[in-house]
């Protein structure tokens, strides 16, 4: 059998996940602000989406769970406002996570192979993501206060 040349135009490349990127944002987010600015942009900008889903896609070990590498793409300090239903306490009020698209239809879209086909399911994984993001600020105020007796 011959081996059939593609003009190099034509070939298409796989990207790595070191080289995927989303213009404009760095990763993991570490702020509200950016978390919103991020949101806007994926609404806004058809190419910053198309970014975004893939640099999802492609920096989600297959191996790991959401829950587990969640990190990778949003600090704690930058998911502390929100919750996936949100939250209306006026003391500690929380931004609902299912009706931005960077935490559902992207998240959808980008990890859909992986297991996420249904809003059940992905609210169930941001549930767990919240719970487990909530296990660590307890924890890590707990520690703090902690420190603070010693030290008095």
């Amino acid at each position: 059998k011959r081996a059939v040349e593609v003009p190099e135009a034509v070939q298409t490349t796989r990207t790595t996940a070191a080289e995927v990127s989303v213009e404009g944002f760095s990763f993991p987010v570490y702020t509200s602000d950016e978390m919103e600015r991020l949101e806007e942009a994926v609404r806004s900008s058809r190419n910053i989406r198309r970014q975004y889903v893939t640099y999802l896609t492609e920096r989600k070990p297959r191996h790991m769970d959401i829950v587990e590498c969640f990190g990778k793409f949003f600090t704690d300090e930058a998911m502390a406002p929100y919750a996936w239903n949100g939250y209306k306490n006026p003391k500690f009020p929380r931004k609902a996570m299912k009706t931005m698209d960077i935490f559902s239809i992207c998240v959808l879209e980008a990890w859909h192979r992986q297991g996420v086909t249904s809003m059940d399911i992905l609210s169930d994984i941001m549930t767990k993501v919240i719970t487990k993001i909530a296990g660590r600020r307890r924890s890590n105020n707990y520690n703090q206060r902690k420190r603070i007796q010693l030290v008095l």
